[in-house]
């Protein structure tokens, strides 16, 4: 299930995204972009998954032993292929309150 845009050009359908989230379906680039995405800030590290794991490879230390790899795949969107370093269990995508 994905959110589409509203009959004005561009414009985002808030209410089809409210709509996508609470189901919990998949989001767009841009329908990301338009929203409150904690991966932006939470997920300490965002890029591609080699970039993830050279990154915690590098801070290895600050992790606990059970932790085997740092690349965690984001969820509620169509990322293509990036990754973040944590997995945001909790409302990692919210809808941004209109401008």
């Amino acid at each position: 299930m994905r959110a589409g845009a509203g009959s004005k050009g561009c414009a985002i359908n808030r209410d089809k995204i409210q709509e996508v989230l609470e189901k919990g379906g998949k989001l767009s680039k841009a329908e990301l972009l338009h929203c409150k995405v904690r991966y932006l800030s939470d997920g300490v590290v965002l890029g591609g998954k080699a970039f993830v794991e050279d990154i915690f490879q590098k801070h290895r230390g600050e992790f606990g032993a059970n932790r085997k790899n740092g690349a965690r795949k984001p969820r509620f969107g169509q990322w293509e292929g990036l990754c973040t370093m944590r997995d945001l269990r909790l409302k990692p995508v919210t809808l941004s309150p209109p401008l």
